[in-house]
């Protein structure tokens, strides 16, 4: 059975240098990010070895954690492999954007060193910040050492592609961040990557994102939309709410406005529709009935004639 075991190594490590260890054997495209106590040394530790030629990902320092938090979203909807790592006011500066990321499935890992919110101005670890986290709809995983911090790097990437939604790996500022314990590690970088799979984006050249091509297998190989995929263009994040839909229906499908002293508002000004009936939209040229935003009539129940106006005029 040791044969069959991937080889490790030895490493004694702190939990930020564990989290940037991983991100450099997953090779990301991207990383946003703004430091921020206890969380900066994976950023400093990732600059690094870059500096060294050890990865390839674009290390982009943000003006703030809200726009850091932005980088990572546009990088994962065009298509990449997205990391971030935050701490106490940072995580809440960014905290809107969040449930953007989770809503619209973009899959990507952000590590929070976890410190107490200020003020008065505290840096000690507690988890006052990542508690905000719980309701945006991201996936946490708690690391209580700097083991568990490298080996949920790991599965968070996995985790967040195979569900397409954000993975947090959160651990205790200083406490694990900081301190450095004996730990192992994949020692090929070869590892890591057979374990993840392939993304499969529009910078992929086996696969374009949206062909639909993949083998959603052990690889952890799926199609993933890419903003930058022109060939299979797609809307991220679109909207069409009640009102939308509601003038849409009854103004622009409709083949008369309402004129002269009606009130331009006032839906029950307007003709019936085969399927424009809102909500039941029932094809039976009859209307359902609806109030005027304007003046709160019910409108006229069929057969239908044009109204002379309403309780107000326009």
């Amino acid at each position: 059975m040791e044969n069959d075991m991937e080889k490790q190594k030895i490493m004694y490590d702190s939990g930020n240098e564990l989290a940037a260890y991983a991100a450099r054997q997953i090779n990301y495209h991207v990383m946003g990010y703004y430091p921020i106590t206890p969380s900066t040394q994976i950023a400093e530790n990732l600059d690094v070895m870059g500096a060294e030629g050890l990865h390839d990902i674009a290390l982009i320092a943000a003006e703030g954690e809200h726009s850091a938090a932005g980088i990572c979203y546009g990088a994962s909807a065009a298509g990449g492999r997205v990391f971030n790592a935050t701490s106490a006011n940072g995580l809440l500066y960014a905290l809107e954007q969040f449930p953007v990321q989770s809503g619209t499935r973009m899959p990507m890992v952000m590590n929070v060193a976890c410190r107490t919110v200020s003020g008065p101005l505290c840096i000690k670890g507690d988890h006052s910040d990542v508690m905000y986290l719980l309701n945006t709809g991201w996936i946490i995983l708690f690391a209580d050492e700097p083991q568990k911090v490298y080996d949920f790097n790991l599965l968070g990437l996995k985790l967040a592609e195979a569900v397409r939604l954000p993975v947090a790996v959160a651990f205790d500022g200083f406490f694990t961040s900081h301190q450095k314990r004996k730990c192992l590690v994949f020692e090929n970088d070869d590892t890591v990557t057979r374990y993840i799979g392939e993304k499969l984006s529009c910078d992929n050249p086996k696969v374009s994102a949206f062909a639909g091509i993949g083998t959603c297998g052990a690889a952890g190989e799926l199609p993933y939309a890419s903003v930058l995929d022109l060939a299979h263009p797609v809307s991220i994040g679109s909207y069409r709410g009640f009102e939308m839909q509601l003038f849409y229906e009854a103004f622009s499908i409709s083949p008369w406005k309402p004129r002269g002293t009606s009130c331009r508002s006032c839906l029950r000004n307007m003709p019936p529709s085969p399927a424009g009936n809102f909500p039941s939209a029932v094809p039976t040229g009859t209307r359902t009935p609806r109030f005027c935003f304007s003046c709160s009539v019910p409108p006229t129940i069929p057969p239908w004639k044009p109204s002379t106006g309403c309780g107000r005029t326009a």
